[in-house]
């Protein structure tokens, strides 16, 4: 729980070197103290109890954090699913295969720090019943899919002379990592779904809307994005738009014609971006013909859906002439 709870700082590395690296084990055959869980786990010579502090990562990054990933995307808005999915997915299956976290984990910490508490304790309980098993099973990197692979044969030889009893063996087969991973996987995922739904909490794909802007089709769910390409072009109007661009933070748009009244309806527009409220539109006229508004990093998906609105209304112009 502690090495969890420390992720976020990157301290866990601190917290980790005594368990992983000074840590005295003992040799089974010339009784050589080997320091630290790591080298004793890969050591050639089979040490008793090795992997002891390495085992329980194994359910949580193999199963347990990609299962609270699926259920991100499952809470996402529909019409941003597809994005959430083409992110965390490709996350899910790091932390899958070689057990990297960081990307799964930062995409909740901050935008819903409940989750990562629950984390957390997950983390805490799922160790203890994949140590108390019995099971022990090490990582020359990290606890992915590709060092529990590497890893399988010499945990089953570290269980046969560590644990004396037939029943004590067979529960510390490391296959069984592969059940306990899918409970782990279901704790994760139902637990998540839940907490996200019932807090309403700002994960990846459901950034809040702005009540100040109005939603003109009730139908379908609109993104902050959407809301707030539709107040841009209520205010300056479709017709005087004659192009939309942007930089990094910028929203660049040449319009015919812009007066005062409008500058000052822009300047007080609110919106929601990356989980921070409030934000306020700040329009800059470089020209006559030129309007920048400074967003932030978002400035090109609102600019698509700025497009978007645009080539809309001139299809809708082209039937109906």
């Amino acid at each position: 729980m502690f090495n969890r709870a420390l992720n976020a700082s990157g301290l866990m590395r601190v917290f980790n070197i005594y368990f992983f690296w000074q840590h005295p084990f003992v040799t089974s055959e010339n009784g050589t103290v080997i320091n630290g869980d790591i080298p004793a786990f890969l050591s050639n010579d089979l040490v008793v109890g090795a992997g002891l502090f390495q085992s329980g990562f194994f359910p949580i990054m193999m199963f347990g954090l990609p299962a609270a990933a699926l259920a991100i995307i499952k809470c996402a808005h529909p019409d941003q699913r597809k994005k959430v999915m083409a992110l965390l997915l490709g996350a899910a299956s790091v932390s899958f295969l070689t057990g990297i976290t960081e990307p799964l984990e930062f995409s909740f910490i901050y935008a819903a720090p409940i989750l990562f508490f629950v984390h957390i304790v997950l983390s805490g309980i799922i160790a203890a019943i994949t140590v108390g098993l019995g099971i022990r099973i090490g990582f020359g990197f990290s606890a992915g899919f590709i060092d529990y692979v590497l890893s399988f044969y010499q945990s089953m030889k570290i269980a046969k002379i560590t644990w004396e009893s037939g029943i004590a063996q067979v529960l510390a087969n490391p296959a069984w990592i592969l059940p306990i991973g899918i409970l782990s996987g279901g704790a994760y995922y139902f637990s998540f779904n839940y907490l996200i739904k019932k807090f309403n909490y700002q994960t990846l794909g459901r950034e809040q809307t702005v009540s100040e802007i109005e939603n003109l089709d009730n139908s379908l769910p609109l993104s902050s994005y959407q809301l707030l390409a539709r107040k841009i072009l209520d205010i300056l109007g479709k017709d005087n738009i004659i192009s939309v661009g942007n930089c990094v933070t910028r929203v660049r748009i040449v319009v015919k014609n812009v007066d005062a009244g409008k500058i000052e309806q822009l300047n007080k527009v609110r919106f929601e971006v990356r989980g921070i409220a409030n934000n306020k539109l700040n329009p800059k006229m470089v020209s006559d013909k030129d309007l920048q508004l400074i967003v932030s990093n978002d400035a090109q998906f609102i600019v698509d859906e700025l497009e978007k609105l645009l080539q809309a209304s001139k299809e809708l112009l082209a039937t109906n002439f």
